[in-house]
This record gives C-alpha cells, sequence and structure tokens, in this order.
C-alpha cells in the first residue's frame, strides 16, 4: 500500500519530468521488438515480457553465455548529456567475448538501473542498445530496467547485459589448445578507446575536478589540433567496435585457433588468456599506428609503451591467431608465438 508522504515524493518526481515504471516497461518492449535473431540455431517462442525467456533449439550446437558491463565510460555520457551511442557499447563487450569462442551472437538480456531519468534519455539508452543487437545480429529476450531514484543521482544509471551464443560443435573453438608455435598473430583496429581504461584516462587528463573543469576537457575544443577535429567528448563516446563481419569472412577463409577480444588489461592480459602452455606471444609493438587519443593519454600522462599497452587497446580491439597469412583489408600481422613461458611480450 502507497502511503501518503510515497505518494508524494512519486508526485514530485513525475512532476520533475522523471519516467514512470508503466513507461520504462511499454518503452522497454518496444525497443526490444526492434531487435531479431535470424540465425540457424535457436528460435524464440515467447514475446518480451514473460517472466522468462524460452528459446528452441533447432539443432545440435555449442552454447555459452558472458555477462559485462559499460563501466566508467558512462561517466562520459552522464557528463555530456549524450546517451544515444553508450548502449552499442554494452552490446558490443558481449557480443565480441561470445565472437572470441567464436560463437555466433544471439540473444541479449539487459540490466538498466536508473535515477531520476526523463523518457527522452531512456529511449535514447535503448535506441543504441538496439542499434547494437542489429549489427551483433542479437535478439533482445528481455531484461530488468529498474527505477532505482533513492540509489542513483538525477540523469544516472548503471548497465549491464547478459548474452548468449551458440556454435557448431566442431568448429567451437574452447581454449586455443590448437595454438602452437609458428603461428602468427593478427589484429583488427580498433574504433577508440572502446570501453575499457576510463578511470586511468580520466586521471591522466584532469577530469575530475568538477563541472568547470569537465567542461573544458570534454566539450570545448582544446583538443582538436590532436584529436584530428574531434572534441574530447566525440573521441570518448565513440562506440565500441562489433567484430562480427569481420570474424564471420575470417572464419570462411583460415583456419583459426584462437581469438581474443582486447578489453581490460589490453593486449598482455587478453591474449595471454587463449595461449597454452609452452608458447609465448611476442608482439610487434610498431607494427601498428595508435590512434590520437592513446598518444594524447601517453603524453600526458607520461606513460611507457608497455604501461599503455597493459591498459588500454591501443588501436587493436581483436586478435586472432593461425597459420594461415591472414594480413587483408581487416587483419594486420602483429606478432608471432614463439616456444616460451606463457606470456606475452613486447619487440
Amino acid at each position: 500500500m502507497e502511503t501518503q508522504t510515497g505518494a508524494k515524493i512519486m508526485n514530485d518526481v513525475s512532476e520533475a519530468g522523471s519516467i514512470s515504471t508503466p513507461d520504462i516497461i511499454r518503452i522497454a518492449k518496444k525497443y526490444a521488438g526492434k531487435t531479431k535473431y535470424t540465425g540457424k540455431f535457436a528460435m524464440v517462442l515467447n514475446d518480451v515480457g514473460g517472466f522468462s525467456s524460452p528459446y528452441n533449439i533447432l539443432k545440435p550446437c555449442v552454447g555459452s553465455g558472458t555477462m559485462d558491463g559499460v563501466g566508467s565510460k558512462l561517466k562520459i555520457a552522464f557528463e555530456t548529456g549524450r546517451h544515444d551511442t553508450i548502449g552499442i557499447d554494452l552490446v558490443a563487450m558481449v557480443a565480441n567475448d561470445l565472437l572470441a569462442d567464436k560463437l555466433e551472437p544471439a540473444f541479449l538480456h539487459d540490466y538498466i538501473a536508473m535515477g531520476p531519468f526523463t523518457r527522452a534519455h531512456f529511449e535514447s539508452v535503448l535506441t543504441g542498445i538496439a542499434k547494437g543487437c542489429n549489427i551483433a545480429g542479437m535478439q533482445i529476450l528481455g531484461g530488468e530496467s529498474a527505477n532505482m531514484r533513492f540509489l542513483y543521482a538525477s540523469g544516472e544509471y548503471d548497465l549491464a547485459a547478459h548474452g548468449t551464443g551458440f556454435a557448431n560443435v566442431d568448429e567451437y573453438i574452447v581454449n586455443g589448445s590448437g595454438i602452437k608455435p609458428g603461428m602468427s598473430i593478427f589484429g583488427l583496429s580498433s574504433s577508440g578507446i572502446h570501453a575499457n581504461g576510463f578511470t586511468k584516462m580520466r586521471e591522466v587528463l584532469h577530469l575530475n575536478g568538477g563541472s568547470n573543469g569537465l567542461r573544458k576537457g570534454l566539450l570545448e575544443s582544446d583538443w582538436k589540433g590532436v584529436l584530428e577535429g574531434r572534441t574530447l567528448a566525440d573521441e570518448l563516446l565513440i562506440p565500441t567496435k562489433i567484430y562480427l563481419k569481420e570474424v564471420r569472412r575470417a572464419c570462411k577463409k583460415y583456419e583459426i585457433t584462437g581469438f581474443a577480444h582486447i578489453t581490460g588489461g589490453g593486449l598482455p592480459e587478453n591474449i595471454r588468456r587463449i595461449l597454452p602452455g609452452g608458447c609465448s606471444a611476442h608482439i610487434q609493438k610498431d607494427s601498428w599506428k595508435w590512434p590520437p587519443i592513446f598518444s594524447l593519454i601517453q603524453r600526458e600522462g607520461d606513460i611507457g609503451a608497455e604501461g599503455m599497452l597493459s591498459t588500454f587497446n591501443c588501436g587493436i580491439g581483436f586478435v586472432a591467431i593461425s597459420g594461415d597469412d591472414m594480413v587483408s583489408d581487416d587483419w594486420m600481422h602483429i606478432g608471432t608465438v614463439k616456444r616460451g613461458k606463457k606470456k606475452v611480450l613486447f619487440t
């Protein structure tokens, strides 16, 4: 039963323009309906809105799931009032992890917890999630949109998602066990900083000093001479690239023994995760050009190359290991697998 005090608070929030819970549900269903999985592994049985999300497996396959969020990149969206691309980052975090195991991204469950939030802001976030799903070939099966006005400040929210993917049993790469010394390491370009390293970036670029500092650092044109005509906000909010097309093309043409999605920990941590015992990865750190944002962070923070490569993607967002020559418009040769301890070394 709603108390008079509770009713007054609800009215105050409503008068301030915050979206209501019934509108949250209705709008979330609308944007979920804009997504569709058209793959061959499963068929959705229910519309969004049930207590669970049943689907029928259509053929023998391997299925897997992963969960992730966007982290402190959200803070840039809050500070600039630009929410239309952050949902693409959310989808990319889980879709690219599925692709790293050679899984076809299929289904997404999202979680949005928000403070007092306008309908326009909510729809802007969902627009990005739906767009990301359409790029990744994923369908929103359900989720949770929680109106938590006593926990989050006005206009602030948190995002997380769980993704499900499928693969043919005989094609599934589980652990990179087929990687051998002599194989080559190839990389795909990132679209920018993606969604990792924002805490370090904020410290280095002095973005924690209050509203005046933020406006100067993010919205004015101080950085245009370095960032090729973009403001810092423009650069930081470029959405994470979803590598579905590139990975699909590669899988059709080459025998690939391992993929890695380059997120937190950079190249060393994420390549190491797929190396078998007795193999080390030797990366030529001058084999690709770093995008300007990373050169800016390195200069302002006086950070060494290996420190940067251990924190940021530095221009490489996804990696493949193969015995084939994969150099193409998509893939760059960036290193070689050699005998040695299970680690990543830079030359």
